[in-house]
């Protein structure tokens, strides 16, 4: 089957099974292809769901660990460090690192690259000893730059392609349906792998509150609560996990086409300190400072869910036992919000979405802090559970508006410089990741100092937001 690529101004090859072949069509096929436009956006779109389940079935397995690491790994503090040393070092790989990779190897290797990283990462929780644990940690985090930034140079280029491609419908309008069906598929994932996670506990019965009732079988213990969890049951945990992470790299090198990039040969081998520098350069441009403050906040707002919410709201006020219900909730609200947005962008535009979800997040932020001052203490369980997952379903909502509209915006704003864009986003975020870990620790239990921090980010995020759209609109 031919696969086309289209150019900005003319139709070249855009997908294809190897990186060998001539990227000029003889004319015939040139004529054939561009008669053909419906078959190439249906390649583009099959290649869309590629790319998104390979995606699921890799953060199936991340999105449990990451949760599970703090109370699995807790022993000397394992877990904890694991997360801060894969964050602090995404900091680096997506200014360094992400536009070297997607630059150097295209989207597609970049992706199986880093795929492979996260395999290594499930693995070493098989046997979580420090000299095991953090370098895998370190390998993640170095590959997980240039995964996000090949994620949206893949999804910008195709929207971009798919909308030239005689279907009439703007690029910002398909680069916003694209995010969404892609992230959709992709926060599926946080449901899949929590549920995974509860129902191996679940049927094992392993989540013993006291160590005499505990069994003679080999089991880990956490040094610093009552909970035991039986060998076994951790590695069918893991083992899941893992074939879960395989079956997402098997898929993305057997199935997904590769993406040529826009331009010619020549000019997709740009030198690798070329591309770093770029990532740097691009931060002269005012729309970059003002969008730093809402991208920063977008990696603290899920480092807050993920870490503070499920600790201090969920395990304190619920028990442990609800963790994985409600990010299952959580996971659910921001999949379909993530499709929703994506197609509500089409018709009112990203600036409105932008602004609802900021102003929502806000609203949550201050119902929590009302709630941790006046409302916990006097609160029923019954009406705690209640509450807790309808605010969990909403902060999952926020989440999806975050992810789906700004990246959807770097990719807007900066099509023709997609790697250096996606790699300052990325930057910005793993900080918003790497600083709320930072703080949490050093906080502790001060909830509402965190909660007053997170709703002065996101105010400072929509004003700077508002101000950027206002440049752009000037210009």
């Amino acid at each position: 089957m031919e696969e086309m690529e289209l150019t900005r101004n003319e139709t070249e090859p855009i997908l294809s099974g190897t990186d060998d072949e001539d990227p000029l069509l003889d004319e015939k096929k040139h004529e054939e292809a561009v008669g053909d436009s419906k078959s190439f956006r249906r390649t583009v779109m099959i290649n869309l769901v590629v790319l998104s389940i390979s995606a699921f079935f890799i953060f199936t397995a991340f999105s449990a660990l990451q949760g599970l690491q703090s109370s699995l790994n807790a022993t000397g503090g394992k877990g904890v460090a694991c997360l801060a040393v894969l964050y602090g070092v995404m900091v680096v790989s997506c200014l360094l690192l992400a536009p070297v990779f997607v630059g150097t190897f295209r989207p597609k290797w970049t992706l199986v690259i880093s795929f492979i990283c996260h395999c290594i990462f499930t693995a070493s929780n098989f046997y979580p000893e420090w000299y095991t644990l953090i370098p895998a940690c370190a390998l993640l985090g170095a590959a997980s730059g240039p995964l996000w930034a090949a994620v949206n140079t893949y999804l910008t280029t195709a929207a971009v392609m798919h909308a030239k491609s005689g279907n009439n419908e703007k690029e910002e309008a398909v680069i916003q349906r694209f995010n969404g069906i892609f992230f959709a598929i992709f926060q599926a994932s946080v449901v899949v792998g929590n549920l995974v996670s509860s129902l191996v506990f679940t049927l094992a019965d392993d989540h013993q509150r006291n160590r005499t009732a505990a069994s003679n079988a080999s089991k880990s213990c956490d040094v610093n609560s009552s909970l035991c969890i039986l060998d076994s049951t951790r590695y069918t945990l893991f083992a899941a996990f893992e074939v879960s992470a395989i079956a997402g790299l098997l898929l993305l090198v057997i199935a997904l086409k590769t993406l040529k990039k826009l331009g010619t040969l020549k000019q997709q081998q740009h030198k690798a300190f070329e591309l770093a520098v770029s990532v740097v350069k691009l931060h002269r441009d005012v729309k970059v400072l003002l969008l730093i403050p809402i991208t920063f906040y977008s990696g603290l707002e899920q480092a807050f869910i993920f870490g503070e919410y499920t600790k201090y709201f969920i395990t304190d006020q619920i028990g442990i036992n609800m963790v994985g219900f409600v990010l299952i909730v959580f996971g659910v609200a921001d999949s379909i919000s993530s499709y929703a947005s994506g197609k509500l962008g089409k018709t009112i535009g990203r600036g409105p979405i932008i602004l609802a979800g900021g102003l929502l997040n806000i609203g949550i932020i201050v119902f929590l802090m009302l709630w941790t001052s006046h409302w916990s203490g006097s609160a029923s369980y019954l009406i705690r559970v209640i509450i807790l997952f309808i605010a969990a379903a909403l902060w999952g909502v926020v989440d999806a508006i975050s992810n789906t509209q700004t990246v959807a915006l770097f990719g807007v704003l900066f099509t023709n410089n997609q790697e250096a864009a996606f790699g300052a986003y990325r930057f910005w975020q793993s900080i918003g990741y790497a600083v709320s870990f930072s703080y949490s620790d050093a906080l502790k239990n001060n909830m509402e100092t965190k909660l007053i921090i997170a709703l002065t980010i996101v105010c400072v995020s929509m004003t700077c937001y508002v101000a950027m759209e206002i440049v752009r609109k000037k210009r």
